[in-house]
Order: structure tokens, then sequence, then C-alpha cells
């Protein structure tokens, strides 16, 4: 008896087993979608593996209604990624695949007709025909686009093109109206001798993983493109992936002016049907180039070649709710599965990259420090000065010098708002949000204050709640409340902010990078949004306009985040011959942490938090998980706990760290155990044999509970 082995998007078994269709003969079409009846319902899912009998009973096992599509959705190379991230990530194997695939991924992808020119036409356009004045005027624009163009795009009855085609002057295809043709103009560049010898060491390393280290500004971008150039010249494809929306509008300019490659572009943002379509693309090989974020490690690429990681160290890699997965990370795994280079790139790498490269998992290769003109480096200390003033004195002077010397100005703060804390003097009292264990910020410019973490909105009370008092002050400071400031230094200076909040609306981002790139903003106020991988030539100064965030977090990667920040942001200034300044603010100017960073960089720091992270036993020496729960009330997760009796889920070398409560969210209350052993395998046994007793438990069932493997946050 044949028996199909079918992942479906529920929260249950790995996989379940049908029968084939009626009339069906032949081998399993592994990698399908698949309708099969579930339940009452019916629900697609993905034919992952067949066997010969099944622990069903012959008589209760159903059969499938009907194989979808023509092609398998997911080729071995993807079943075997999916299948591994659903065991490491302890995360149900029909949710991993819903995770990868796109909304109806099993219907045909939206095509277009698309004409080009053949060389009879253009022989025909020489010789002065055809006479009659619409073909003539198809063949010439079709001589003016050497990579075609869409249906849409040529104004023409159907009639004319048809006789073009049937007359050999023009041949017609279907295509992705998604996938950007070769561009003509795309020229390779001229590396610098470093860059070449970094390009050679790639070439030269084969598939093994390789870490490329380099200074912001090194030019590690351009080696990622000329190494892609010569994968897709060989006949392969390139994936490349970026930590953020907005580094794509950037990046895609540059893939343009480089590569003459059909390229691609996948992320959260785009509709449904872009993302299906250019799904689809990439699958068929249409595709040479896909640049993607996080979630684009799930695209099907069956002739890849080159899976580049720009910016590895970045958070936003890592999944924080569903499949909690890490791209990089599987970035890494899929190489091996399809034999392809995994090149890892970034200036300021993660801790568990760096100690990969010193234990030979990675191949190491560096760029040297760009020529550049002088650096200063200034430290400044905010204690003796007003807190409610974000601009010392010191970094105001030097923004005068830098904006009368025509430079612009970057003044980085990773805080939304006008303010973090709407404050009574009189008695201390503050707005809170009502379904977090959190502080309300105040938007001063939309006059309400917000939650950044369940964004519940209210109007701001014009007096304390607890004493009356008729005074609420705004302690700490937000991007506005900097705006406002620069604003107030500089009154004849526009000011340019760039968040979350002010680049909500449809082609916001792009205008606001167009600006800064047009020197129309002298000053911009900035989130990590634009700390990033951004090349902006007129950045002379930048200034980190409070340094303090993770110098005092209980995380014990807070501080690897704020040295690697530190040295982004640091990095945005002076990237062409200019001289360029870089302000740090603190109230904190003796803390050994900032004094390891000011005295030897991120390569400084760095070594100093590994041999931290090894006397204390944390990532990389050691291998973390957490079991996350959530409740509506403290006494389910009490309840959970009782039943759950956490002292039982122990194993020799393991350490169990917990349960401890996290601060509420979303009117949801929260609480976890953390695991951590110096090997993985004492861990995954030990989390596999609890998951299933969770998935079996009825009292389980009040909670909401996650697995968080290899969890980049602790909160």
């Amino acid at each position: 008896m044949a028996v199909w082995r079918v992942a479906l998007p529920v929260a249950g078994s790995e996989v379940y087993d049908y029968r084939p269709p009626a009339g069906w003969s032949g081998a399993a079409p592994l990698g399908h979608a698949l309708r099969v009846p579930f339940g009452r319902r019916e629900l697609v899912g993905i034919v992952m593996d067949s066997a010969a009998d099944s622990a069903v009973p012959a008589a209760k096992l159903r059969a499938a209604t009907a194989v979808l599509g023509e092609a398998p959705l997911l080729d071995a190379p993807l079943r075997a990624l999916l299948e591994f991230a659903a065991r490491h990530y302890l995360h149900p194997l029909g949710l991993c695949v819903a995770t990868a695939l796109p909304a109806q991924a099993h219907r045909a992808p939206r095509r277009v007709h698309h004409y080009q020119i053949t060389a009879a036409g253009q022989a025909t356009l020489a010789a002065g025909r055809p006479r009659g004045a619409r073909q003539r005027a198809v063949l010439e624009q079709l001589a003016a686009a050497p990579e075609g163009c869409a249906r849409e795009a040529l104004h023409a009855p159907a009639t004319v093109l048809s006789r073009l085609v049937a007359q050999g002057w023009a041949e017609v295809s279907q295509r992705c109206d998604d996938v950007a043709p070769h561009s003509p103009g795309a020229e390779p560049a001229t590396l610098r001798s470093g860059q070449q010898q970094a390009l050679e060491a790639i070439r030269g390393a084969g598939s093994r993983p390789q870490l490329l280290i380099g200074p912001t500004g090194s030019g590690k971008t351009e080696v990622y493109l000329a190494r892609a150039a010569e994968v897709i010249a060989a006949g392969q494809q390139v994936l490349m992936l970026v930590p953020e929306i907005a580094l794509t509008p950037q990046m895609i300019a540059r893939v343009r002016a480089r590569l003459r490659a059909r390229v691609g572009v996948l992320h959260s943002g785009l509709p449904d049907g872009a993302r299906h379509a250019l799904w689809h693309a990439a699958a068929s090989g249409e595709a040479d180039f896909v640049l993607a974020t996080r979630s684009g490690v799930f695209t099907p690429l069956p002739r890849l070649g080159l899976l580049i990681v720009d910016e590895e160290h970045e958070a936003s890699y890592k999944q924080q709710d569903g499949l909690r997965y890490s791209a990089r990370d599987l970035a890494v795994y899929r190489g091996q599965l399809q034999d392809c280079a995994v090149l890892l790139g970034s200036a300021t790498p993660s801790l568990e990259s760096l100690h990969n490269a010193t234990q030979g998992r990675y191949v190491e290769h560096s760029l040297p420090a760009p020529q550049r003109g002088q650096q200063d480096l200034r430290l400044v200390d905010l204690r003796p000065l007003p807190a409610a003033e974000p601009l010392s004195p010191a970094l105001r002077a030097l923004m005068r010098e830098h904006l009368d010397a025509q430079g612009q100005c970057f003044l980085f703060l990773n805080r939304r708002g006008y303010a973090p804390v709407l404050y009574c003097p009189e008695c201390q009292w503050s707005p809170q949000c009502a379904r977090c264990d959190s502080a309300m910020v105040w938007h001063r410019g939309a006059g309400e204050l917000r939650c950044h973490h369940c964004d519940s909105r209210q109007r701001p009370p014009t007096g304390c709640a607890s004493c009356d008092g008729s005074q609420l002050l705004p302690v700490g400071w937000g991007t506005q409340r900097v705006v406002e400031a620069a604003e107030r230094a500089f009154p004849d200076t526009p000011v340019l902010r760039f968040d979350r909040d002010s680049l909500g609306q449809r082609g916001a981002l792009e205008s606001a990078l167009e600006d800064i790139a047009q020197r129309r903003a002298p000053i911009v106020v900035g989130t990590q949004m634009l700390a990033k991988g951004h090349d902006f030539p007129a950045l002379s100064l930048v200034a980190v306009v409070d340094a303090d965030g993770g110098l005092y977090s209980a995380d014990f990667r807070a501080t690897e985040r704020l040295g690697q920040l530190l040295s982004q942001v640091r990095g945005r200034a002076g990237r062409r011959a200019q001289d360029a300044a870089c302000v740090i603010q603190t109230r904190a100017p003796t803390h050994p942490h900032l004094q390891a960073w000011l005295a030897g960089g991120y390569g400084g720091l760095s070594q100093a938090l590994l041999a931290e992270r090894a006397e204390a036993g944390w990532p990389p020496y050691a291998h973390v998980a957490l079991l996350r729960i959530e409740a509506p009330e403290s006494a389910a997760l009490e309840a959970f706990w009782q039943a759950l009796e956490p002292g039982r889920w122990q194993a020799e070398g393991v350490d169990l760290l917990g349960p401890v409560s996290r601060p509420r969210r979303a009117g949801r209350e929260r609480a976890q155990l953390l695991w951590r052993a110096s090997r993985r395998g004492q861990l995954h046994p030990l989390l596999r044999q609890l998951r299933a007793t969770l998935q079996d438990a009825r009292w389980a069932r009040s909670v909401r509970w996650a697995f968080d493997v290899d969890p980049w946050t602790l909160d």
C-alpha cells in the first residue's frame, strides 16, 4: 500500500498519512501541493515523503483529494531545510512549511507577454522597413530596449504584434513582470587591491561558510557583487539577504548598476500577488539574483551558487514569533544542503560568527580600512548638563562647524516619540499602558500617548491622575524631541526625522533617502533604520545622542548590540576623503565596556565580551533555549508551572534557570524557563521530550507556549 506523508498548516503531528487520490499511479509527487480532507474541512499541504505502510489502520486511512499544480513547490533541499528548522526550533513541520510558502503558492503565477526584437527585425529596420508606421514604431521601441518590453508598454493593437511575430521580426514569451530584466548599462566595479585579494580568497574557499569582515565603507558590497557576477556568469543563481526593508532601495540600485542579471526583490512589504509571482520566478530560474529580507532564506532557487548574508550580526534576522528561526543560521545550513558558498559579511560580526571563525568552522577574510580623512572621536559627559537638553554645547558647536563647511549631521537616537515618560514631579506618577507593564510614550506631534509594545493610544492627561497635580513633565528624549532641539539650535537649517513613525506612508522612505542623498537635509535625526548600510557622501558628523541604553541591561547580548551600533553609526561619517567627527554622549563615561570600545573599537570590545562569555558560560560557549508562556491571567501561569513541575526537566550537563516572570505585554501575563548547556546534544533531547509532553497535556492548553531556541533576546 502506498502512503504519502503530508505536512499540513496545523499545530499537530509532523506529518499526516494519506492514500494517493483515486486513479493515481506512479511515484509520490514529493514537494507538490496536495488537497486533503482534514476533519470536516479540506486543507492544502505538501507531500514531504512516502512509505509502504502507515501506523494508521488501513480502514481509517483517508485518500487525498487531488494533486495541485504541475511542478513541485519544494525541491529536496528546501524540504530538508524545513525539516531541519522544525527539529531545531521545535516547531510543527506543517507550520514551518506554511511560513516558507507565499499565499496560494499552488496557484499558477501571474505572467505577462514579453516581446523582444529578433536579428531579422533589426535587419528589417536597418533596411528602412517595414513600411507600416505602426509596425515600424513597435520595432523601433523594441530596438531601443535590448531586454524587450512587456505587452502593456507597447501601445499597439494585438494584430500588429501578431504580424511582427509571424514575420519573425519579434518574438514573444511569458515572464514574471516583477523581475527586473537585465540592465544593459551594468558595469562591474573596479576593485581596489584589498577587495581584489578578498574576492580571490572567497573564490578559492569554495563552498565553505565564509565570514567577510570589513570596516564600514571598506567596500564589502562591491566584493559581494563581483563574486555574484562570476556566479551568475557560470549559469547559477544568487540569493542576498539584507536585514531591513529600508536597505533595499539603495541596494537595488547598486545591484542594477553592477550586474547584468534578472533581479527580483522579496520582502514583507510586498503585496501577496507580487511575492507569489517572484517566488515562482525564482523557482523556475527566471530570476538570477534575488534580494530579500529574512524570510527570503526559504526562496526556491534550484541553481543556487552563492548565498550572501549582509550585516550578518543584525537582530532582525531572528524571527520573534511563530517559527522563531535565525535566517543567518538557516542560510549556513542551506549552503551545506545545496553545496553552495555562504558569505556572511559585517563590519561588526556577531560573537557567534567570530567564534566560529576562530574555531575554523568559517573561513575568515578581512578588508582593509578605507582611505579616509581624519575622524575626531569625542566622548561627552552629560552628567553636569541639564537632563532636558539632548544636544550638549560641545555637540552644537561641532554641528555648526560642519554645517558651515557644507557637511551633513546625523543625530542618532534609537527611541521614537517625543519623550519616553510623562512624569508628575509631586508624586512621581506617570501614565502606564493598561495592557503592558510599560510607560506610555509621549508623541507630541500627534498629541497622544502610545505604547511601543502593543500600539495602544490615548490622549495625554491634563494633570496627574494620582495627586491632581497640574503639571506633567517630559522625561527623557525621543527622536521628536531631538528634532525640536536641533530646530531650536539651528532655526534656518532643515531637519529631517527618519524613523518608523515618519516613514509610514507609501514612498516616504525613498523620498527621505533621496532628500539625504541630494543634501536637502543638512541635519538628520534617525533611529537604527538609518544607522545601517547606507552610504551618504556628504555626511561628516555623526552623534550618538544617548549611548547608555545597552550598558546596564540584564540581557547578556545588550553590550554586544551597543558596540555594534556605535561602530555602525560611527562608520556613517566621512565615507569619502573628508575629515569627519563622531560624538558619543553618555552619563557613564568611565564604564569599562564603553572604554574598551573607545580604545580598541568593536574588535577590542568583542574580545573582552568573548572572554566574559567564556567565563560566565553564555553563547557562543553554550547553547540556550527558552520556553516562553503567556496567558490573560497570572493564575493560569501558576497552574501551568505547578502541573509542569519545572524541576523535573533537567539533565546532566544542562542548567535550568527559572521560571521567571517577564513584563506583561498586550494584556497577557508572561513567564519563561531557560535551559543552558555546553553541547546541543545534551539540550535538544530534553526539549523534544518536554515538547511531546506539552502537546499531549490538557493542562498545557490553558496557556500559549512556545520554544525559542538560540534566543536573540531574553525579554
